[in-house]
């Protein structure tokens, strides 16, 4: 816990402030000590001279007036700094008070009525991503790198290299997520933005939220509703939490970041005696889409609800969202940082930004943005988006126009590198994205119901891209689990570690049986691994379903 030194003005100071929940004061002729009730922390306040009592609330604030001073003494406790394990005091003493025994006495009720006041806030404790060991922003690449801001997409090189405008959006933590374990029963998130919190055409949940998911046992997922406030901090809660079909008392919680704003700061807290701890980035490849406004999100009415979100929680891989409102033009700069990233696929979703172009300056654009990206990642397959096409193309010309520019441009540019002989290249036309008539806010960006459209296609080439396919029962559908009182996913991603990069001569997939093997019996495990190099796949619970997951990661 920190440690504040708050002056007093030249009259007293905080010695040590990190609670506000007490038990004990005791009262000596100079000092005031008092403990919290956990008896873990411990205040002090030394006096050379002070002031005194009488409490009274005021815009937020709880403000304590003096009535041992000769003139005005007020105490300013700002409620909203308990928010931030801090405390905000002022003084404006001028003249020492004329009883310090009595002062004192009235100086700890008031610190005890303060801390009555924020006691359901001293019972959480705050977990800061910032501080956790190892990366747990996933759909942050660059990992290692210097930035601007914890959140943001873009390392701090890249400011140099992009145009303003693509580097302002970088700032904001489209597709970004962090994934944690808990057992407790209520979760608050609290955090601050840099910009607006909602736009016209696009509500705060999506612009500033962020959203919770989890999974039961059987790895179903189940979206967790949260109650929230958008205030200078915003705040979602989620209180008395009990999740059907669980098997542990611990769960695996995905919270999507705002789509259209910059977190400055982000806190998660649990009760007190919760248990809690980050989950690391995965170390398998991502998917990387690149694209315009509909790729950031709009018009999500939440973050779980932008597509590259709902590809995240399909196909279990990490998704890497480089969408930039209204900027995806195919700049080299660009290409060569998502480039950067060693991806499992490529999605280029920029057509609703260039179609704008003539025919020529398109096609030359385009056919340089793969050609530069083939020469970096030789072997990654490639996916090329068309528009999606405008709903209210049959009543405007100019926007048939374009749409029908972009169709036209990117079917010749991609039958130009497939007939060149490039590989591995894909093309989603707007036939397949299928986005309803009434799946936009605007004509142009989608709703949550454009967005499952969306979502859908993607999902569909992407399977066959990453040979990954989902069957029609519920055995043939890739899923984790969570179904008995290990950490499922925990092994899951300490065996891919183990095996990363190294031959084994037995590797042994099952259930319980082979999972516990190894330890139960190390002696009959030695002797059947003996002189051969082994890696035990046997998972406690597993089903087909969740045995398919583990094969496709």
């Amino acid at each position: 816990m920190p440690t504040f030194a708050i002056p007093f003005g030249k009259y007293a100071e905080i010695a040590q402030l990190v609670e506000h929940n007490l038990a004990k004061v005791r009262v000596a002729s100079s000092s005031l000590v008092f403990r919290s009730k956990t008896g873990h922390l411990r205040m002090t306040l030394n006096f050379e001279k002070s002031f005194g009592s009488r409490i009274f609330t005021r815009r937020g604030s709880i403000i304590c007036q003096s009535s041992l001073c000769t003139r005005s003494a007020f105490l300013f406790y700002d409620i909203s700094s308990i928010r931030k394990n801090s405390v905000t005091l002022v003084s404006t003493l001028t003249k020492a008070p004329t009883d310090m025994k009595r002062f004192l006495r009235e100086i700890a009720v008031i610190i005890i009525a303060i801390a009555a006041s924020s006691g359901a806030t001293a019972q959480t404790k705050w977990h800061n991503p910032e501080n956790a060991p190892f990366p747990v922003i996933q759909g942050q690449k660059y990992q290692g790198e210097e930035r601007e801001g914890f959140y943001n997409r873009f390392p701090a090189r890249a400011k140099d290299k992009v145009r303003k405008s693509v580097w302002n959006l970088s700032r904001q933590n489209a597709g970004e997520s962090i994934v944690f374990m808990t057992d407790a029963k209520n979760i608050t998130v609290r955090y601050t933005v840099a910009l607006r919190h909602a736009m016209p055409h696009m509500p705060s949940t999506g612009v500033s939220g962020v959203d919770l998911y989890t999974t039961d046992g059987d790895g179903n997922e189940i979206w967790v509703a949260g109650k929230y406030s958008f205030k200078d901090t915003v705040t979602f809660r989620y209180n008395d939490i009990d999740i059907v079909n669980k098997a542990r008392k611990y769960h695996r919680y995905t919270l999507y970041l705002p789509l259209y704003n910059e977190l400055k700061w982000l806190e998660i807290g649990t009760e007190e005696g919760a248990a809690f701890r980050f989950e690391p980035t995965p170390s398998s490849k991502p998917i990387v889409a690149y694209g315009t406004s509909i790729c950031q999100g709009a018009c999500a009415s939440r973050p779980g609800m932008a597509w590259t979100n709902m590809l995240q929680r399909r196909l279990g891989h990490e998704v890497v969202n480089i969408g930039f409102s209204g900027n995806a033009m195919l700049e080299a700069p660009v290409i060569d940082l998502v480039a950067e990233i060693d991806a499992a696929a490529y999605i280029i979703d920029a057509m609703p930004n260039t179609c704008a172009m003539e025919a020529e300056q398109l096609r030359d654009t385009l056919t340089k943005a793969v050609r530069q990206l083939r020469e970096k990642r030789p072997d990654a397959p490639i996916i090329l988006a068309d528009h999606l096409g405008y709903p209210d193309g049959k009543a405007f010309k100019v926007r048939r126009d374009r749409t029908n520019n972009a169709w036209t441009v990117q079917k010749e540019v991609y039958d130009m590198l497939k007939n060149e002989g490039m590989d591995k290249l894909y093309h989603i036309t707007h036939e397949e994205i299928a986005l309803p008539q009434d799946g936009t806010v605007d004509g142009t960006h989608p709703t949550d119901y454009g967005m499952i459209a969306y979502a859908d296609a993607y999902e569909k080439v992407l399977r066959e891209v990453l040979n990954t396919p989902k069957g029609k029962t519920l055995i043939t559908t890739p899923v984790t689990q969570q179904r008995d009182s290990y950490d499922w996913m925990a092994r899951h991603i300490n065996n891919v570690a183990a095996g990363n990069g190294k031959h084994f001569r037995r590797v042994i997939i099952g259930d319980s049986i082979i999972h516990f093997w190894e330890w139960r019996q190390p002696q009959s495990w030695k002797k059947f691994t003996a002189n051969r190099t082994a890696l035990n796949l046997g998972y406690g619970g597993d089903r087909t379903q969740h045995l398919f997951w583990r094969i496709d990661h």
